[in-house]
């Protein structure tokens, strides 16, 4: 597993099945489970929403807009993470988030008790990605607004495949004992993190309608 964290995290977000991914969800492991665990949830309801022909055109569009906008502020933080992490060769901010992220969830931390300015900025800009997740984990349809598009059982079996809680905080494992690993020069330490850092970004709706096409396209091919 760690010498192919990316091929993991890859298989891992392709292949967790939806509705057991709400009920998985690993808690205060830090600031990748929450990434890894946002990405997961959303993109797999966004190639449900965006797929299902049932759905109005103007709710596809709300849904779109809303996914568009977790994308922005998330890409915002993760990408300025990892430049502050390779500017100094150092893992000062995402260690101090991780920590922050173990002790208590992202709404529960009072930006009032952090000294450093832009720590400040991090747990403001980390409250607002969760904001739009549950807005976007909680869409609703003009159709049916007191059904949750979230645990439809008609997600069941979307994905081929399941994956334990244990194999998910493995990525968790690999992510602690890098940081904790002495051996290793701080520059492998801040590669090894900021590779991971960017691999869990979510992806363009472009990238994801286009995936579950070719995926469709094979399991009609193998009929």
């Amino acid at each position: 597993m760690k010498k192919n964290i990316i091929g993991i995290l890859t298989f891992l977000l392709a292949s967790m099945s939806f509705a057991q991914a709400q009920e998985s969800k690993a808690e205060n492991l830090g600031l990748i489970t929450e990434l890894v665990f946002m990405k997961l949830t959303s993109e797999n309801l966004a190639i449900r929403i965006v797929n299902d022909t049932l759905i109005k055109e103007d709710d596809k569009i709300k849904f779109v807009n809303l996914y568009n906008d977790m994308k922005v502020i998330s890409d915002q933080v993760v990408l300025q993470l990892i430049t502050d992490c390779r500017k100094k060769n150092n893992l000062k901010y995402f260690k101090k988030i991780d920590n922050l992220l173990v002790k208590k969830n992202i709404n529960q931390i009072e930006e009032s008790d952090l000294n450093n300015l832009k720590l400040k900025g991090y747990i403001k800009n980390l409250k607002k990605i969760n904001s739009v997740y549950t807005k976007l984990i909680d869409f609703r349809t003009s159709e049916n607004p007191a059904i949750n598009p979230l645990l439809n059982t008609s997600l069941k079996g979307f994905f081929p495949a399941t994956m334990s809680v244990e194999e998910f905080t493995g990525v968790l494992s690999f992510v602690t004992a890098t940081i904790k690993d002495i051996r290793e020069s701080k520059e492998k330490k801040v590669e090894k993190i900021t590779t991971i850092l960017n691999e869990v970004r979510l992806s363009s709706l472009q990238d994801l309608t286009t995936e579950s096409t070719k995926e469709a396209e094979k399991k009609e091919e193998n009929k």
